[in-house]
């Protein structure tokens, strides 16, 4: 009877040392097949992350661009006014040119998506996450900055200068070319029109400084993405 309960006590012992192995197996595998399921996920998270970012890089830089040739083009008006050897064609030539006064909206659908889903907390890489949430307050500095800008030249340049510069039309021919020119010759001498010159360029300094560290934010973003696929996830 003893040799009878001890084979059944280690046959007993048997069958729950295979059951908990089952038991654990099962979970390893779960767990596997979890962990594979959230690095797919955060694979195709990075990947249109990257898409995204790298489309919104390609517009910013352009967008840049013409921030910098707005600029370029007050300084050289602005020198010619210090100089006092502005003309009627310099100063029709600066308002043609116009002042770079448009905003940036870049497209976030993919980066809103990844954070109002949750998905951004599939993403390992903590410096990245950091980058991608604060992304939005950069650009939001970026984009006051240029909202300013605009208000300013609108409120104040333009609302003056429409009312001494007149419109070249030739159904009014009450105003003859000489009186044209020396009307935008007297706007060019005006304290109030040069003030209003050196405000814009002023804002134009800030805006193309602040582009410069969001233009850096973004390829510093979009490099963490790529190292972050190349170093996780190419075999």
């Amino acid at each position: 009877m003893e040799n009878k309960t001890g084979k059944y006590f280690k046959y007993a012992i048997g069958e729950i040392v295979l059951v908990v192995i089952g038991i654990l197996i099962a979970l390893s595998l779960n767990n596997w097949n979890e962990v594979r399921k959230e690095r797919t996920v955060e694979l195709e998270t990075l990947k249109d992350l990257k898409s995204e970012i790298e489309q919104n890089i390609l517009v910013f830089e352009k967008h840049l661009n013409k921030k910098r040739i707005g600029k370029k083009n007050i300084d050289t008006y602005v020198n010619l006014l210090i100089a006092g050897n502005t003309s009627v064609e310099d100063i029709i030539a600066f308002f043609d040119k116009g002042y770079a006064g448009a905003t940036y909206n870049p497209s976030n659908g993919v980066l809103n998506s990844v954070i109002n889903s949750g998905n951004i907390n599939t993403l390992t890489n903590k410096e990245l996450k950091y980058e991608l949430t604060s992304w939005k307050d950069v650009l939001i500095d970026y984009q006051e900055e240029e909202i300013l800008s605009l208000n300013y030249n609108f409120t104040h340049i333009d609302n003056f200068e429409n009312n001494l510069k007149p419109k070249r039309d030739v159904r009014f021919s009450d105003t003859s070319k000489k009186e044209y020119d020396q009307m935008y010759i007297n706007l060019s001498k005006t304290l109030s029109h040069r003030n209003h010159i050196l405000e814009m360029q002023n804002f134009l300094v800030m805006i193309i400084e602040e582009g410069t560290s969001l233009l850096s934010k973004m390829k510093f973003i979009n490099q963490l993405i790529t190292l972050e696929i190349k170093d996780n996830f190419d075999d």
